[in-house]
């Protein structure tokens, strides 16, 4: 049985709650964010570009509408949320690795791997918190248990999401079959695209 969206009323305490602490992840995502440039400096691994940011209030108010198994501001995932944008398919796997050791992952998917016949957009999602050997240091304690998202693929795969989100599609709707065509062969297209440049990364 589809659960019933949380009460008007409900919802709106639940964003109320966050816009009195909503510092707290503006905090955690620039810590976040210079945390994960040392990472990948020290791995000399140059990404193409680090994003961070904390939910603006209206989008939170949107979600918690289409989640309402939502009840506290602790069962949302992604109010801190920062995406790591790098050049090749290794650098992925990489990076999460690295993240995983300075993050209590709590939860991975790798979105566009379990339906691989729908034209999702390929990205790793781990939502984390900082692990508890680094809160016991001063400037990370604060942060407590905050929890925060970070989204980790490659120039390609963000072109992918940014270009299907704008043509409106849903990977799991009715599409005609004509632009299903079109849209698996350019999904493939970007995906072998990822593959050689690794391999030319690699020498060949």
């Amino acid at each position: 049985m589809t659960q019933p969206p949380p009460p008007e009323e409900s919802r709106g305490q639940l964003v109320q709650d966050y816009e009195h602490i909503r510092h707290e992840y503006d905090e955690l995502a620039v810590a976040s964010e210079t945390l994960i440039r040392q990472l990948l400096e020290s791995s000399e691994i140059v990404p193409h570009h680090v994003a961070k940011r904390s939910k603006e209030p209206d989008s939170l108010s949107a979600k918690i509408s289409l989640h309402p198994q939502y009840e506290s501001l602790d069962d949302i995932p992604d109010l801190c949320g920062l995406r790591v944008i790098l050049h090749f398919p290794s650098e992925v796997r990489i990076v999460t690795s690295l993240l995983a050791q300075e993050f209590d992952v709590i939860e991975s998917e790798v979105h566009g791997a379990e339906v691989p016949e729908l034209f999702d957009y390929a990205s790793v999602h781990l939502t984390c918190r900082i692990n508890e050997d680094r809160r016991t240091h001063r400037e990370w304690s604060r942060f407590g248990d905050l929890h925060l998202e970070i989204q980790i693929r490659t120039v390609l795969q963000h072109a992918w999401a940014v270009i299907s989100h704008g043509l409106g599609y849903k990977p799991n709707e009715q599409v005609p079959a004509d632009t299903q065509r079109i849209l698996f062969r350019a999904a493939a297209l970007l995906e072998t695209a990822d593959e050689l440049f690794d391999t030319f990364k690699e020498g060949g």
